[in-house]
């Protein structure tokens, strides 16, 4: 029963989706240089576009000379970005209304402002700079002490680019702590330990998997496909304090998760659907892992129909979750529901993945109990259940 599954080659795909974007360059955080032209001439001007959650926030060089709006209610929609601004004149603060193009590395935009008896209009022309930007109150012209979560230089990006890319375990471990080693205060850090957990997931490295794993959901804690992930090494190591925590806090994330662009609508339901089932599932095999050194009947008989629940709810969501159906079916053994522990034992066994090969060898330890040491039987079981699943 404490035997360590593999993880799935569907979770891997899911994880990997995720990490794709994480390094790709938002389309208008940065640092912008170019003019600004008006009735009173043309100016060097200045824009800084910060990504804060879906939206941004930013800072823009006036068309007064030394003066600086704060941006507000920056929208971008295709390549168009529309924001606000609030200008002091004599007769008191008026709105500026600014909407630009973009296109690559260029910024157009026109902006405009009523004073009632004149209408004051001024045109930006822009060129990216930086991808960096600063804090959403910090001045234009000073660069940011420390790098945003996801900023990095050219030279970072190209190595995180390359060490994401690399397939050979070896060599990517070595990318990995060399960028660490090199770029220890870039804001491409917490996606190299993504990287690390990812790479130590797949090499069977639990001590690696949750070391980096933790590093970086304590910068990025939004990764729920990460957070998954480590809920499910938790359980499966009795780690279920940890792993019921980590379940149960990507269940609430995965219900409010936006769709990351490059991830299509498909895979981002089959994705959610995925990453659901095996909260669920952790949940319910930390009921089983905690019933297991109970030695009261009835105590442990208890923890034991906590676990039906969320594994029927795993299920529910996934109806070809192998680990479920094996797990289940232990959970029933606990409770000594010999004919339900046999049919989902059965369904895990035929649907033949992960954990086939282990809800085999437990079935037919079962069966033997119940039928006096034979086996006689168990393949008309098994076709009984492929025809109830739908199966070949």
């Amino acid at each position: 029963m404490l035997r360590i599954l593999k993880v799935s080659t569907g979770i891997l795909f899911f994880l990997g989706a995720f990490a794709v974007g994480l390094a790709q360059k938002d389309p208008l955080q940065g640092r912008w240089e170019g003019k600004v032209k008006s009735q009173r001439g043309e100016l060097p001007a200045k824009v800084m576009f910060r990504k804060e959650g879906a939206g941004y926030s930013g800072i823009i060089s006036g068309p007064i000379p030394n003066s600086e709006m704060t941006l507000k209610e920056v929208k971008l929609d295709g390549d168009k970005v529309s924001t606000k601004a609030d200008v002091g004149t004599p007769q008191g603060t008026v709105v500026a209304n600014i909407k630009f193009t973009l296109k690559g590395e260029n910024l157009k935009g026109k902006g405009q402002v009523d004073l009632g008896n004149q209408v004051f209009d001024f045109d930006y022309d822009f060129k990216r700079v930086s991808e960096d930007a600063g804090a959403p109150a910090a001045a234009i012209s000073p660069a940011p002490t420390k790098p945003q979560v996801g900023q990095g230089s050219q030279e970072e990006l190209d190595a995180f680019k390359k060490l994401q890319a690399e397939v050979d375990p070896g060599a990517k471990k070595g990318l990995i702590e060399d960028f660490l080693k090199k770029h220890p205060e870039s804001g491409l850090v917490p996606y190299v330990h993504r990287e690390a957990s990812v790479h130590a997931m797949q090499t069977n490295n639990f001590e690696m998997m949750a070391e980096y794993g933790e590093k970086a959901l304590a910068a990025v804690p939004e990764d729920f496909a990460l957070m998954t992930e480590l809920g499910r090494a938790y359980g499966e190591r009795g780690m279920v304090d940890k792993a019921e925590e980590k379940a149960e806090h990507a269940i609430e994330m995965i219900a409010s998760a936006k769709k990351p662009d490059q991830v299509t609508d498909e895979q981002w339901d089959q994705g959610k659907k995925m990453m659901l089932a095996t909260n669920f599932s952790t949940l319910g095999y930390v009921h089983v892992r905690r019933a297991q050194p109970i030695q009261d009947p009835e105590k442990r008989k208890a923890e034991a129909e906590r676990a039906i629940a969320p594994f029927k709810k795993a299920i529910e969501i996934n109806n070809k979750d192998d680990v479920s159906y094996w797990r289940l079916g232990f959970a029933y053994i606990f409770l000594n529901d010999y004919d339900n522990a046999e049919s989902n034992l059965a369904r895990s066994v035929v649907l033949n993945g992960v954990a086939s090969s282990y809800a085999r060898k437990d079935l037919e330890e079962l069966y033997k109990k119940k039928h006096n040491s034979s086996l006689e039987g168990l393949d008309k079981v098994l076709t009984k259940t492929k025809g109830e699943l739908g199966l070949p």
